[in-house]
C-alpha cells in the first residue's frame, strides 16, 4: 500500500511538468504560426510547426534535465527514508521523461492536425501583457547586470548549508494522527518479570485515567512464537485514543505519563512510525562488515580487532562495532571430578539443574478444546538466590542425593541478551562510512584486508552491501 501511494504521489508531483511541457510547446507553435500568417511570403504550416518544434527541443531537454537533477539526491538516500521516497522519485522521473518524449513527438503531430485550419488570432489579456513586459524588463536587467544574481545565489547556498544540520535532525517521514499509540518500555538487563509486571500495571492504570484515552492493553516480554527479539525486561503498551478527543493534548498527556518513569527506555509513537522505524537489531550505517563465529567471547574480541583494522584503512571513517547488550546470567559448570566421585553423570547434573530452574515440559492437559502444558519446576523458595541454587539436591544413581554446589560451579556471568544469527551462525556487525576516496577502491582494500586477516578456525568476515 505504501509503495503504491508513493508511486501515485510521484505521478501527481510530475503532473505540473507534464502539462507545462505540452503547453509551452503548443504556445510556441501558435506564436510562430501567427507570425507566419503576417509574413509577406508565408511558409507552409507543416514547415512552421516543424521549425517551431525544433526550436523548443533544446529548451525542453535542458529544462527536463534540470528538474531531474533536482530529485537525483533522493536515489542516494538509504534506510527507511530511501525505501519510502525512492519509488516516488522513480515514478516522477519516468513520468517527466515520458512527457518529454510526448512533447517532442506527439505534440507536433497533433498540432499539425488541430492547428492547420484553426483560428489562431485572439485578444490577449491585458494582465498577461503587463506581466510579460515586466518579465522582459527584469530579464534584460538581469542579463546586463548579473552581479545581483551571483550574490543571491551565494546567499542561498550559504543559507542552505547553515540549515543542513537542522534538517538532519528532522524526521523524514510525516506524522499521522492515528488513534492508536504504542508505548515501548525497556528496563535494565535482567529486570525480573515480577518487576516489569508491576511497572506495566501501574503505568496502564495511570494511562487509563487520562481524558481521551479509551483503553490500554499491554504485553510483557515475548510470546513463544513471537517475531520480536526482546527479553523479559521489555514491554509494549497499546493506547487507544478517542477520535473526538483533543488529539495533541491526549498524546502530550500520554508522553508526560510515560516519561515520568525514570530508569527505563521509553518510546511513544504511532503504529506507522513503529512499523517504518529501523529495526532495533540492525545497523543503519552506510557500510557494514559482518564477523561470523560461534563463541561469543571470541566473536567480540575478533570484532574489536576487525574494527581497528578498518580504522587503519584510508577513507574509512566512524568505524564502530555493534556489540550485543549483555546481562547477568546464571552459569553452571559441572565439576567432572566431583561428579565422578559421587557417581553422577554430567548430563544428569545439567538436566536436573535445568528442570529445577527453568522447568521441563512433561505433557499436556486438554480441557474444553484448550491445551495446557504440564511443567515440572522447582518451588520458588528453592531458587531465590545463589545460595539456594547451590543447595539444590541432585539424585545419585545409588538412591542418595548431593548438593548442586558439590558437583558444579554455580556463578553469575555476563552473556548477550540477544544473539543475532544469520543462517544459524552468530555474528557481530562493524558499521562504518567512506569519505575522501572512491567507494569501490576502499571496499576493495577492505576485502583484501579481510582475506589477509588471520581469523581463528571457523571465524570469518564479509562485507555487507
Amino acid at each position: 500500500v505504501t509503495l503504491n501511494a508513493m508511486v501515485l504521489a510521484g505521478l501527481v508531483i510530475a503532473l505540473g511538468l507534464i502539462i507545462d511541457d505540452v503547453v509551452v510547446d503548443v504556445e510556441h507553435i501558435v506564436r510562430r504560426l501567427r507570425q507566419n500568417h503576417h509574413e509577406a511570403h508565408p511558409k507552409s504550416t507543416e514547415r512552421v510547426i516543424l521549425e517551431a518544434s525544433a526550436e523548443m527541443r533544446g529548451v525542453l531537454f535542458f529544462a527536463t534535465l534540470v528538474t531531474l537533477l533536482a530529485i537525483l539526491p533522493v536515489f542516494f538516500m538509504y534506510g527507511t527514508a530511501g525505501a519510502v521516497f525512492q519509488p516516488l522519485a522513480l515514478s516522477y522521473v519516468l513520468a517527466v521523461l515520458a512527457a518529454l518524449v510526448v512533447a517532442l513527438t506527439v505534440t507536433p503531430v497533433l498540432s499539425l492536425f488541430l492547428l492547420s485550419n484553426g483560428h489562431l488570432e485572439g485578444r490577449e489579456s491585458p494582465l498577461l501583457s503587463s506581466l510579460q513586459r515586466g518579465y522582459e524588463r527584469l530579464l534584460t536587467s538581469t542579463v546586463q547586470s548579473p552581479g545581483l544574481v551571483y550574490v543571491t545565489a551565494v546567499v542561498l547556498v550559504i543559507g542552505a548549508l547553515a540549515i543542513l544540520p537542522a534538517l538532519r535532525q528532522k524526521p523524514m517521514l510525516p506524522t499521522f494522527r492515528e488513534s492508536y499509540l504504542t508505548v515501548q518500555l525497556k528496563g535494565a538487563p535482567a529486570t525480573s518479570q515480577g518487576e516489569m509486571n508491576r511497572i506495566v500495571s501501574r503505568m496502564s492504570s495511570e494511562l487509563r485515567g487520562i481524558p481521551g484515552v479509551i483503553n490500554v492493553g499491554a504485553n510483557v516480554g515475548r510470546a513463544v512464537l513471537g517475531d520480536q527479539v526482546v527479553g523479559i525486561n521489555s514491554a509494549e503498551l497499546w493506547v487507544s485514543i478517542d477520535p473526538d478527543a483533543n488529539y495533541d493534548g491526549t498524546v502530550a498527556a500520554v508522553e508526560e505519563t510515560v516519561y515520568g518513569y525514570p530508569g527505563m527506555g521509553r518510546v511513544v509513537q504511532t503504529y506507522i512510525q513503529e512499523t517504518l522505524s529501523p529495526s532495533k537489531i540492525s545497523t543503519s550505517d552506510p557500510y557494514t562488515v559482518r564477523v561470523y563465529g560461534e563463541d561469543n567471547k571470541v566473536l567480540v574480541s575478533e570484532a574489536q580487532k576487525v574494527e581497528q583494522v578498518l580504522a587503519g584503512i584510508s577513507g574509512v571513517v566512524d568505524s564502530h562495532a555493534l556489540l550485543p547488550i549483555e546481562e547477568p546470567t546464571l552459569e553452571i559448570k559441572v565439576d567432572l571430578a566431583a561428579a565422578q566421585q559421587y557417581g553422577v553423570r554430567p548430563g544428569d547434573v545439567r538436566r536436573a539443574a535445568a528442570t529445577l530452574l527453568s522447568g521441563l515440559n512433561v505433557g499436556s492437559l486438554f480441557e474444553e478444546q484448550k491445551v495446557f502444558d504440564v511443567v515440572v519446576w522447582g518451588a520458588p523458595e528453592t531458587r531465590q538466590n545463589i545460595s539456594d541454587i547451590r543447595n539444590l539436591l541432585i539424585d545419585t544413581p545409588g538412591g542418595g542425593q548431593v548438593r548442586l554446589g558439590d558437583v558444579a560451579e554455580v556463578s553469575v556471568a555476563s552473556s548477550p541478551a540477544v544473539i543475532q544469527r544469520e543462517a544459524i551462525s552468530p555474528y557481530i556487525d562493524i558499521g562504518f562510512d567512506i569519505r575522501g576516496r572512491d567507494v569501490a577502491v576502499v571496499l576493495s582494500d577492505i576485502n583484501k584486508a579481510m582475506l589477509s586477516y588471520a581469523f581463528p578456525l571457523e571465524y570469518h568476515a564479509e562485507i555487507q552491501r
